[in-house]
């Protein structure tokens, strides 16, 4: 292997398991650099290795490389190599070799992380630049202005106090998902005094979290929130760290069988009516928000947002997974999407709501995401 070296054929041969060109590549003499290079995903090559099972040697030339020990430094969604092997359980020697590597990179100069996970904490965060935004008068979206007008506009000085809840004020994409979520508050207050009431809301998808954090921060004392996805737990905000004791992690798959009682066991120990929140639901989960509302006798509301539509996966189990959705809704999946996307998301969130009693579909246009139907019923209170 001769020439210039791009990071693209390294990344293509350890995804396709093509363990021999890894070695081919790593052992060149302009392989030195590759276990740190990034893939578009942000993936290190060395990253990328340990989560498709690389070989020992594979492993052991990227180990031995110069940029070993900057490809153990690099953090992947809040995680460090050595964070992966850990999760992987690939073993306790490598996780410490892995460990050994990321403290001999000295820190840079005015880097901050950090105490509870390391990340590397930036001084101007997104929270920060959207409130100058906010400041210079610039910012025309309602959604984003009722954020920082919400309860009086403190929910951007609690997100700025301290460090614990970072992973929400530097979100990525935060300004969408500020009006994301906002869509989903004005959602709600059109149908229950959610501030007011106790109420336990599940925050299904919760994916950066931005949501739940803000409703455990303005909720009625009382109110408990348990949000839901498949992310490791420690990719999560520090709720504890940040004094939100009134809100809990479930990380579950929602289509496994072990979601169920692991969310009736998280409904019984709140004993409040339930609100079920979805913002970009995938697929069948926006099925299965419909069914927790539906199946749960302690459900008040629910407010719905689904995005991309049913995978050939979810067709194949959708007997068992959702029985009750009719051939009509089965019919648009992916595959069957690809022209006319548009009309074919109107008959997703339209079809979604038919499975709902007395449902409303509307659309939130000032949301940033050309999939914003809001979907959204609600019970009387008992």
């Amino acid at each position: 292997v001769t020439g210039a070296m791009p990071a693209a054929p390294i990344h293509h041969a350890i995804a396709n398991c093509h363990w021999d060109i890894c070695r081919s590549l790593l052992s060149a003499p302009e392989g030195s650099s590759l276990a740190a290079l990034r893939s578009r995903t942000g993936a290190t090559a060395l990253v990328q290795a340990l989560r498709k099972g690389a070989p020992g040697d594979v492993l052991e030339l990227m180990l031995a490389s110069p940029s070993a020990a900057a490809a153990a430094k690099a953090r992947v969604r809040h995680q460090s190599a050595a964070d992966v092997a850990e999760e992987l359980q690939l073993g306790r020697d490598l996780v410490e070799a892995l460990r050994e590597l990321e403290r001999s990179v000295p820190e840079a100069a005015g880097k901050i992380r950090c105490p509870i996970c390391g990340d590397e904490l930036r001084k101007y965060t997104a929270l920060h630049a959207l409130s100058d935004r906010v400041a210079r008068g610039e910012e025309e979206n309602q959604l984003v202005l009722d954020f920082f007008y919400l309860d009086g506009g403190r929910l951007p000085i609690e997100l700025q106090k301290g460090a614990s809840l970072h992973r929400v004020a530097d979100c990525h994409n935060f300004r969408q998902e500020i009006t994301e979520s906002m869509a989903v508050v004005n959602t709600l207050a059109g149908m229950l005094d959610w501030m007011s009431e106790a109420l336990h809301f599940v925050d299904l998808c919760c994916g950066s979290s931005v949501t739940a954090s803000l409703l455990a921060l303005c909720a009625a004392p009382a109110s408990r929130v348990t949000a839901v996805d498949v992310r490791p737990a420690r990719s999560m905000p520090h709720y504890e760290e940040a004094g939100l004791t009134n809100i809990r992690y479930l990380c579950q798959d929602m289509t496994k069988p072990a979601f169920w009682p692991a969310l009736q066991d998280a409904v019984e120990e709140a004993a409040l009516p339930v609100v079920v929140l979805g913002m970009h639901c995938c697929g069948a989960l926006s099925v299965v928000a419909t069914q927790i509302y539906n199946r749960l006798p302690g459900s008040r509301a629910i407010v719905l947002c689904p995005c991309c539509f049913l995978r050939s996966v979810d067709l194949k189990r959708a007997a068992t997974l959702m029985p009750e959705v009719p051939d009509s809704l089965l019919a648009i999946s992916e595959d069957s999407a690809d022209s006319g996307r548009e009309s074919y998301y109107g008959r997703w969130a339209d079809g979604l709501a038919a499975l709902l009693p007395k449902a409303t579909c509307e659309r939130q246009s000032d949301m940033l995401s050309p999939c914003n139907a809001m979907v959204f019923a609600c019970r009387e209170k008992k």
